[in-house]
């Protein structure tokens, strides 16, 4: 059995049998059964998470510049927050830019990781087409 893939006007599209032209239920239990819909799910959501931990790690890393340009003396410190000058200062802010940088690089693979995923995904699907398009 080929499928035909029908558009609706309001964006969705359903399948229908190529030779009869009757409507086709391509899912199981209500959600689709090619699974490279749940990939594609997953992957975005991987991609949002790596977004925000890159956009956290790059705000640790300009906090932790501030405190190494200011945490020296007990004058320019960020007393309040608990961060002190001198010695203590300069291993905290050190600290504070290495796990930043760590964060960034951690989630920029992640994301890196998704878009692989989607890519490839996309490449299958449009292989899968033109396969199908081609035994028509």
């Amino acid at each position: 059995m080929s499928l035909k893939r029908v558009n609706t006007p309001d964006g969705g599209h359903y399948f229908v049998d190529a030779k009869t032209g009757e409507k086709v239920d391509v899912t199981v239990n209500g959600k689709p059964k090619n699974p490279s819909t749940v990939l594609k799910k997953s992957a975005k959501s991987l991609k949002n998470l790596g977004g925000f931990i890159i956009f956290l790690g790059w705000i640790l890393f300009v906090v932790s510049l501030f405190v190494f340009a200011f945490g020296f003396d007990k004058e320019t410190s960020l007393y309040p927050f608990g961060i002190y000058g001198g010695i203590g200062g300069f291993v905290n802010s050190i600290f504070l830019i290495s796990w930043g940088y760590m964060m960034t690089s951690v989630a920029s693979l992640m994301v890196s990781g998704a878009l692989i995923e989607e890519t490839t995904e996309k490449s299958n699907n449009m292989l899968e087409e033109l396969l199908r398009k081609s035994t028509e």
